[in-house]
C-alpha cells in the first residue's frame, strides 16, 4: 500500500524533471502492462480502496495525474491508456470512456488510446521473461497485415464521441496500423480523432513526415505490417525493419534521385489469374534493387488505390467481389522510397466456380 501510495509524487517529480530539461510535454503511459494500466483494468481485484469498482480502479491513476498537473502547471500532460484490454473479462470502450472524461475533468491536454498488450494473454516461454505482446491482446495492439487498416480507429472514435457529448473538447489521438498520410488525413476529416500516431510506420521510413509535407508522399517507403520489428523486440533482439537494407541498423537517409534505377526488363510484367473468389496476381523480379511493390486495384472505373505494400512477387486478392470490373497494377520502389516505373494494368472479373 505504502509502495502504490508513492506513485503519484514520483510521477511528478518525472514530469517536472522533464519540463526543466526543455521537453514540450510528457505522457502518462497507463496502457499495456504496466502499473496504472493495471489498476485501470476490470481485473484488479484489489480488496481495498484501489480496486474492483470503476471508482476504485480509476482512484491511483488520477491521482497520479492530479498530482503531476499541480507540481508542472500548464505543462502539456497527455495521458495513454487501452481503448480495450483485448483480454477475456477485460473492459472494453464503455470503461475507456468513463476513465477520458475523468481524466479530461482533471486537465489532461489529449487522450492518446491504444489496445491489449496485457499479460493475462502472453505466451509463456521457458528461460524468458513474459513479454506482455505474444497472445491476442497483443496482435490487437500492433495489428499485422492480416487485420485492416485502422483496425482500432472505432475505439478512438466511439471514446471521442463521449467526450463530446460530455461537454469536452480535449483532444484524441488514434493509432494501430495507420500506415499513410492518406489515412491519416481522412480520419482527422471525418471525426475519427483528433491527432493520428504512427509507430511503425515511421521505423519502416523515419522521413515520412518530411516527404509528406515536401509533397513526395510517393517517395515513402511503407510499412507492410509483417511485424518483425514486434518479433525481434519480444525476443529481446535488435529492433530493426524488415524493409531496410539487409544489415542496416537504421532507416537509409533518402537520397536526391528523382526516380529508382528499376526496371521491369519485360513487356507486360504484371499477370492475373482467377480461382473460386480470388485472384492471383504474379510479376517477376525487376532488375535493379526494388525493396518491395505496391499493388494498386481499380473497381469498376474507378480511381487506383493501394491494396497493399509488400516484398514478395505475387499477391493473392481475397477481397474481390463477383460482378465486379478490376484492374490492377503494381509499382516497385527502392530502400529510398523512390518508385519506378508501373506496370502494365490487367483487367478481369471473378468467374464463377461451375459445380
Amino acid at each position: 500500500m505504502e509502495e502504490l501510495e508513492a506513485l503519484p509524487d514520483l510521477f511528478a517529480a518525472a514530469a517536472e524533471r522533464a519540463a526543466e530539461a526543455g521537453f514540450d510535454g510528457v505522457e502518462l503511459h497507463m496502457a499495456h502492462a504496466y502499473t496504472l494500466s493495471s489498476m485501470l483494468s476490470r481485473l484488479n481485484r484489489r480488496r481495498d480502496h484501489y480496486g474492483r469498482t470503476l471508482e476504485n480502479r480509476l482512484r491511483l491513476p488520477s491521482e497520479v495525474l492530479r498530482r503531476v498537473g499541480e507540481r508542472v502547471g500548464d505543462f502539456p500532460v497527455g495521458v495513454r491508456f487501452d481503448a480495450d484490454e483485448s483480454i477475456r473479462r477485460g473492459y472494453s470502450v464503455d470503461d475507456a470512456s468513463a476513465f477520458a472524461i475523468r481524466f479530461a475533468d482533471l486537465g489532461a491536454s489529449y487522450i492518446s488510446l491504444s489496445a491489449g498488450g496485457k499479460f493475462e494473454d502472453a505466451i509463456q516461454r521457458e528461460g524468458e521473461p513474459l513479454y506482455p505482446y505474444t497472445g491476442y491482446s497483443g496482435d490487437r495492439c500492433m495489428p499485422g497485415d492480416s487485420y485492416p487498416d485502422a483496425a482500432n480507429i472505432w475505439m478512438a472514435e466511439s471514446v471521442r464521441r463521449c467526450l463530446r457529448d460530455a461537454g469536452h473538447d480535449t483532444p484524441v489521438l488514434g493509432a494501430g496500423k495507420i500506415g499513410t498520410i492518406e489515412l491519416a488525413d481522412d480520419l482527422l476529416a471525418r471525426g475519427a480523432c483528433d491527432i493520428v500516431g504512427m509507430a511503425r510506420a515511421l521505423l519502416a521510413d523515419p522521413y515520412l513526415p518530411v516527404k509528406s509535407a515536401d509533397r513526395r508522399v510517393h517517395e515513402v517507403v511503407s510499412c507492410i505490417y509483417c511485424n518483425v520489428c514486434k518479433s525481434l523486440d519480444e525476443n529481446f533482439k535488435t529492433v530493426v525493419c524488415y524493409l531496410w537494407p539487409r544489415g542496416s541498423v537504421q532507416a537509409p537517409r533518402p537520397r536526391d534521385r528523382a526516380t529508382a534505377a528499376i526496371d521491369w526488363g519485360v513487356d507486360n510484367p504484371l499477370s492475373a489469374r482467377t480461382g473460386p473468389g480470388e485472384v492471383r496476381l504474379s510479376w517477376p523480379t525487376p532488375v535493379g534493387e526494388p525493396a518491395g511493390f505496391d499493388v494498386l486495384r481499380s473497381v469498376d472505373g474507378g480511381a487506383f488505390a493501394r491494396l497493399i505494400s509488400c516484398t514478395r512477387t505475387r499477391h493473392l486478392d481475397d477481397t474481390a467481389l463477383r460482378d465486379e470490373i478490376l484492374r490492377y497494377r503494381v509499382i516497385p520502389y527502392d530502400v529510398d522510397g523512390l518508385r519506378g516505373e508501373p506496370s502494365n494494368v490487367v483487367e478481369l472479373s471473378l468467374v464463377e466456380p461451375s459445380f
